[in-house]
C-alpha cells in the first residue's frame, strides 16, 4: 500500500501534538500493509513526517520514504534519508502550478492519503479536496 502525507507549511506550535498523531497514524497504516510513502519537502509538516518515518523505518526497514519532487532544480534536504527520488511527468506544467499537478499526481498514485489540514484553504486543503473527489482513503490527523 502507497500513502501520501500532506499537511500545512506551518504547525503554529503544535508540534508535538501532531507527531503523536501522525506516529499513531503511521502505525496503524504499517501493520495494515503500507510500505511506501510520498512526501513532499516544503514545510513543517513535511519536515516532521519525514522525521516521523524515518524512527519507523529503525524498527520497519521495509519502509520505503520516496521523495516527489515539482521542479527538477529542486535544492534537497540531505539530513533526510529518502529512499527515492521521484520526478512525475511535469516537464510542461507552468512553475507556478508544479507544486498542485504534482500533489494531484501523488494522489493518483497513492491508495491512501494522511492529511493534516486545519483550514479551508492552501495546498493541504485542495489536496484533501483532491483525494475526496478520487475516492481515496483519507486519514485526518
Amino acid at each position: 500500500m502507497t500513502v501520501s502525507l500532506f499537511g500545512h507549511r506551518k504547525l503554529y506550535g503544535q508540534n508535538k501534538e501532531v507527531a503523536s498523531r501522525l506516529s499513531t497514524c503511521i502505525d496503524e497504516l504499517i501493520k495494515n500493509g503500507a510500505t511506501g510513502f510520498f512526501l513532499g519537502d516544503y514545510g513543517e509538516f513535511d519536515q516532521l513526517a519525514a522525521s516521523v518515518l524515518n524512527k519507523k523505518k529503525v524498527n520497519d526497514p521495509q519502509i520505503r520514504m520516496v521523495l516527489v519532487l515539482p521542479y527538477l532544480d529542486k535544492k534537497i534536504d540531505t539530513t533526510i534519508r529518502y529512499d527515492e527520488f521521484i520526478y512525475p511527468p511535469l516537464e510542461k506544467t507552468p512553475k507556478r502550478y508544479a507544486i498542485v499537478k504534482r500533489n494531484e499526481w501523488m494522489i493518483r498514485n497513492s491508495d491512501a492519503v494522511v492529511v493534516y489540514c486545519m483550514n479551508s484553504y492552501g495546498g493541504a486543503f485542495a489536496a484533501l479536496q483532491y483525494a475526496e473527489k478520487q475516492g481515496k482513503r483519507i486519514f485526518r490527523i
